[in-house]
């Protein structure tokens, strides 16, 4: 499990270190530099499974046009901090397991490049997570809608956008899921497909996931069980086939894993919202690191239910397995982010939330009572 990440330079970041627990939740105004912390630990393994760590000058490699890859940042100036001196360096350092992957990029002239020279600390990269097999990475564009999907060729994982979420559910769906606690009440058995069923109904009741394998694909179907009528994703509207692979991705995980997900929450209603937080805060309590961007106060309140459960003694999420960042642009210090780490405390409560925190209802309605108020007072 990561235990910090460590970032200096890159892009909005001057400089700052975020203390991981199991879920750990981004959230903030758009441009603040949520990202920015995914996408460093992106950059990083897409620098690693493309092979340039391991030369003889390692690189870290910023992604080309390609849609196979985690991230593409365009050249050295695109992610170097605007304010940063030319003589200073990006540095990465992710703390994981008491080890200490450092990497800092060699000042040189900023040739148009998209991979840049870099040391490192270490080449023992065995021992970690965020370069195995037991990561997944699910990005905020994912797949639409569709009849059928593509085979993958080497490897099991879903895919950034979820593209191969149907060819895993095909061959892994006959397959126990590997933590208990995430049985669902509802489900018939501890297989995949069916976990993934019921899961998936507490945002469309009653829905049935039906794959089939073709010669060059996949065909997914959804149904219901109170029927035998099968529909397309596309008759489905967007709300299953951009949740299926983050349920997918979240049952199929195994303690210690870790998870990247962007805006889980994207076209689900406010139910599904919650109901997904809280397949996260389940998982997340039994191991499996998390990390999360979001800008829905739904999963915010969902990811607390989970708490408030496991308080009474109920199944959910220990309070302290739970970081809230709330990430803004600083006015004080232009030249970086500002970080607030939001407990949870006892009793389940934020305290102190800082101003921009899932509060614009509260503000609507303020205005709303000010400008009533005054057009009363002035009649």
């Amino acid at each position: 499990m990561i235990q910090s990440i460590y970032i200096k330079n890159y892009k909005i970041i001057k400089e700052q270190t975020l203390t991981l627990s199991n879920l750990n939740i981004l959230t903030g105004l758009n441009s603040s530099g949520k990202s920015s912390f995914i996408q460093s630990l992106l950059l990083l393994r897409q620098s690693y499974d493309r092979g340039y760590l391991s030369r003889r000058q390692p690189l870290l490699y910023l992604g080309e046009e390609g849609n196979e890859y985690m991230t593409r940042s365009g050249f050295f100036s695109d992610i170097f901090n605007f304010y940063a001196e030319r003589t200073e360096s990006i540095v990465f350092d992710i703390f994981e397991n008491e080890n200490s992957y450092k990497f800092t990029t060699i000042p040189y002239d900023n040739i148009p490049e998209t991979a840049i020279p870099c040391t490192l600390t270490t080449n023992d990269w065995e021992q970690s997570v965020l370069f195995s097999n037991r990561f997944q990475y699910l990005s905020t564009d994912r797949i639409i809608p569709q009849e059928s999907y593509p085979k993958f060729v080497t490897g099991e994982l879903l895919g950034k956008d979820g593209r191969y979420t149907a060819h895993y559910l095909d061959r892994h769906g006959r397959t126990p899921i590997a933590i208990e606690s995430l049985w669902h009440p509802a489900a018939l058995s501890n297989l995949l497909i069916e976990q993934v069923a019921c899961w998936m109904g507490e945002i469309s009741p009653g829905v049935i996931v039906e794959t089939e394998e073709k010669a060059q694909n996949i065909e997914l179907r959804y149904a219901y069980r109170q029927n035998n009528f099968s529909i397309k994703p596309q008759n489905v509207g967007f709300g299953l086939t951009y949740a299926l692979p983050i349920v997918v991705a979240l049952l199929s995980a195994k303690p210690g894993d870790l998870l990247l997900l962007e805006n889980p929450e994207t076209h689900l209603h406010p139910k599904g919202q919650s109901k997904l937080a809280r397949l996260m805060a389940l998982t997340a309590q039994a191991g499996v690191q998390i990390i999360c961007e979001t800008h829905s106060d739904h999963i915010i309140n969902g990811t607390l239910v989970a708490c408030k459960e496991m308080e009474r003694g109920q199944q959910g999420i220990d309070r302290n397995n739970v970081h809230i960042f709330y990430i803004d642009k600083n006015d004080d210090t232009p030249e970086n982010n500002k970080v607030t780490l939001l407990n949870v405390e006892a009793g389940i409560k934020i305290i102190n939330p800082p101003k921009g925190f899932f509060d614009q209802y509260k503000t609507d309605i303020r205005n709303e009572y000010t400008s009533f108020y005054s057009s009363a007072k002035s009649i």
